[in-house]
């Protein structure tokens, strides 16, 4: 005989807290702005349209880990396709 027993409850894990969290300054890069590139190839971006500071990693690139909030980051899937927009 088989007893089912209840799964149990999901643990609630703890907010991580940023020190001195600024919401503005963590798009201050404007990524909202650019969305109109999500689709296209890097290739045909026009860099002087974009923040000065600005990187586009190739597909599994791996990345330094400094924080800037105005600089704009454009991942791109294995085809160089623009998949997604970020501040940092």
């Amino acid at each position: 005989m088989m007893i089912a027993l209840p799964s149990p409850e999901p643990e609630e894990k703890p907010a991580i807290m940023i020190p001195n969290y600024d919401a503005e300054q963590y798009q201050s890069c404007h990524a909202n702005d650019y969305t109109y590139l999500i689709g296209k190839h890097y290739g045909e971006i026009d860099r002087s349209t974009l923040p000065v500071r600005n990187r586009i990693f190739p597909f599994e690139a791996s990345a330094t880990l400094e924080f800037f909030g105005d600089r704009l980051n454009i991942d791109t899937d294995e085809n160089g396709i623009i998949t997604s927009l970020h501040c940092g």
